[in-house]
């Protein structure tokens, strides 16, 4: 199971710029979600996005960002990293500079697509590199590292977005699209050269397979923003029923490119679960904390990134942490359940918080989820690496993005569902401490499940154990 180089590097200055240098990368796909989000109601009337459409325009970047990372990282296993690694910043970029200047909804779905795919395999491939960069003791503080910058630089450009006045929102493209090239000269600088590798055959069927059934799905769960209704549950059926036929051909594939047997091992299926927990519980805060803030703010529309930003840091504080401590006293299992824990604590604070008239009162809540969250992202992106095969670590690498963003659409159903059926009857305050409360016991249950998945496994690697 471990595919970890043990002759990597353990720690030189330059090694730890490339890892923070790695964050940033991923931190774009991340950053062009969180922009898009906040120049939306501006672009959406410019361009006369109404209803269904304005969903799809919140959602698309992400989605094909979830769809493909998987395929372009086996490419990049394929072909060599750092070239896919700069192909994606360039797609990114190109599709940044047309979501700015969009003058149609094409164009700007268009935009949106080549962004998510650009900058999906970018994130992808940032995330391969650690198993380059870094050496078996150091992994999990190189991933503190990582994950603290990624959440940085995520927050940096969340909070330049909010801040840009009135119809300026897409500038927020633009400089995403001048930090990308700015990266894709450094790229050759910073970091080494992966060679790829030769593989028999290209296996069509499943990655379309895959693919579609990740799109399918959380197209679905992002319909059910708008309100469930017949599209969304065929959608999400659809995306299931492909997920399934993927799995079983891929099994019987003679060159599968996603070593399905991973779905049978205890670490990874301990990683899926974290991956849930990680994205499911940031996720209903963040929605969280976007429901409540109108009620503190006389101006709704302004200063929300702001009114998050602890939500942000609780996070980068709870990976870098956790990527420290877990290298030296901490079981992988151990920080799992504790992140778990302190997730849904957070969860059940701020439910606790959504009746009360003051803002402060919800900073608890905040910083604790965001804390769990944090501390959950590194046993899950270790378990991710340390399952990986090398022959595929691109495309098993890849499924950390997919996988979160499957995580934050069923926060963002969830939430939708519950307040849909309890705002009516209830007020807001009540729905949200409902939905935040049933959050919370999802949370915990899925900690409670991983942590006995992996009883038995190695503590440290979390693989058998040879006890």
């Amino acid at each position: 199971m471990d595919s970890l180089d043990r002759d990597a590097p353990e720690g030189t200055r330059s090694t730890w710029f490339a890892i923070g240098f790695l964050g940033v990368l991923a931190a774009l796909q991340v950053s062009a979600v969180g922009i898009n989000g906040t120049a939306l109601p501006n672009i959406a009337g410019d361009l006369g996005m109404v209803g269904a459409r304005m969903s799809t325009a919140a959602s698309i970047s992400a989605i094909s960002a979830a769809a493909t990372a998987i395929s372009a990282g086996h490419f990049a296993d394929r072909v060599g990293r750092r070239r896919v690694l700069s192909v994606g910043l360039l797609f990114g970029a190109l599709g940044s500079v047309m979501t700015a200047i969009a003058p149609t909804q094409v164009l700007y779905f268009l935009a949106q697509v080549l962004i998510g795919v650009g900058f999906g395999a970018t994130f992808g491939a940032a995330f391969a590199y650690l198993h380059t960069v870094t050496g078996e003791s150091t992994l999990p503080t190189a991933l503190g590292l990582f994950g603290a910058t990624l959440g940085g630089v995520s927050l940096a450009f969340i909070l330049v977005g909010d801040a840009l006045p009135g119809n300026n929102g897409r500038l927020g493209f633009v400089i995403l699209a001048a930090v990308s090239i700015v990266a894709v000269v450094l790229v050759p600088l910073v970091l080494p050269a992966v060679p790829g590798h030769a593989l028999s055959g290209v296996d069509w069927l499943g990655q379309l397979l895959l693919a579609g059934g990740i799109a399918s799905l959380l197209v679905g769960l992002s319909h059910v923003g708008v309100g469930v209704s017949p599209f969304a549950l065929a959608a999400g059926v659809v995306g299931v029923a492909l997920m399934l036929a993927f799995y079983v051909a891929e099994s019987k594939a003679a060159a599968a490119f996603f070593p399905t047997a991973l779905f049978e091992k205890p670490a990874f299926l301990a990683a899926l679960l974290a991956g849930f927990i990680y994205s499911f519980g940031f996720a209903a805060a963040v929605f969280s904390a976007r429901l409540l803030w109108p009620t503190f703010s006389a101006e709704p529309t302004a200063g929300e990134a702001v009114w998050q930003a602890p939500l942000w840091i609780a996070m980068i504080a709870g990976a870098f942490v956790t990527g420290r401590r877990m290298s030296a006293y901490t079981a992988v299992r151990g920080a799992l359940f504790f992140g778990a824990m302190l997730t849904a604590i957070g969860l059940v604070a701020l439910a606790a918080a959504s009746r009360e008239s003051a803002a402060l009162a919800c900073l608890p809540g905040l910083i604790l989820t965001g804390a769990g969250a944090g501390a959950v992202s590194i046993p899950f992106g270790y378990l991710i690496i340390r399952s990986a095969p090398l022959a595929a670590l691109g495309p098993v690498a890849g499924s950390r993005l997919a996988i979160g963003e499957v995580g934050y659409a069923i926060a963002l159903a969830m939430t939708t569902v519950v307040l849909s059926h309890l705002t009516i009857g209830e007020g807001v305050d009540y729905a949200l401490t409902v939905t935040l409360g049933v959050a919370a016991l999802v949370v915990l249950i899925a900690g409670a499940t991983a942590a006995h998945v992996l009883r038995g496994t190695d503590s440290v690697t979390g693989g058998p154990s040879s006890a």
